[in-house]
């Protein structure tokens, strides 16, 4: 006995779109992305290296290459083209105590940490004694420079020309010097 054969009939046409299914539910939230880099503010942008300094330095010094060394700043690594200034101020400056005399700052550079020795940017500030042991007020000053791409230590140090010197800062408070310090700043 055989099987008969069934031939199939033609394709009917294709039916109407069914209704939408109703929506699922919410997926878990994903992972944060990553903070995204700092703007820049309308205030000082400190490069990263400051330092301050809480107690008198005596200037002895007579010389640059042997300058007495004020307060240093930590290495900081810059990229070549940005433009920082180098800023350092302190309460009270007694010149030596002679007149004519004067005490001189001077700003150092010392280039990677292999770097034998720091290289004498030129002096910012000679304080002269027109009476002896008398400086009125105090420093701030500020050097705008370009870094080479390179670790970079700035310091500041001094010389006099004759006897001694004193820089003079405190731990702040009531009755005390603030505190002295150097600092770079991005100049934006």
């Amino acid at each position: 006995m055989g099987f008969p054969v069934v031939t199939a009939g033609p394709t009917g046409a294709t039916g109407a779109t069914g209704a939408t299914g109703a929506t699922g539910a919410i997926g878990a939230t994903g992972a944060a992305g990553a903070t995204g880099a700092t703007g820049a503010s309308g205030g000082l942008q400190v490069a990263g290296a400051y330092a301050q300094f809480t107690s008198q330095v005596a200037v002895t010094a007579t010389v640059e290459a042997s300058a007495d060394v004020i307060v240093t700043c930590p290495a900081f690594t810059f990229d070549g083209s940005t433009a920082i200034y180098v800023e350092f101020c302190w309460q009270y400056v007694q010149t030596p105590g002679t007149i004519s005399s004067n005490l001189q700052f001077v700003l150092f550079d010392k280039i990677g940490a292999a770097a034998a020795a720091s290289l004498g940017l030129g002096p910012l500030q000679q304080t002269p004694a027109a009476i002896s042991n008398n400086f009125p007020g105090g420093i701030w000053r500020s050097n705008k420079l370009t870094p080479t791409a390179a670790a970079h230590i700035f310091a500041m140090r001094a010389i006099v020309s004759t006897g001694t010197g004193y820089v003079t800062v405190g731990v702040g408070g009531a009755g005390n010097y603030l505190p002295g310090f150097i600092r770079l700043v991005y100049a934006t």
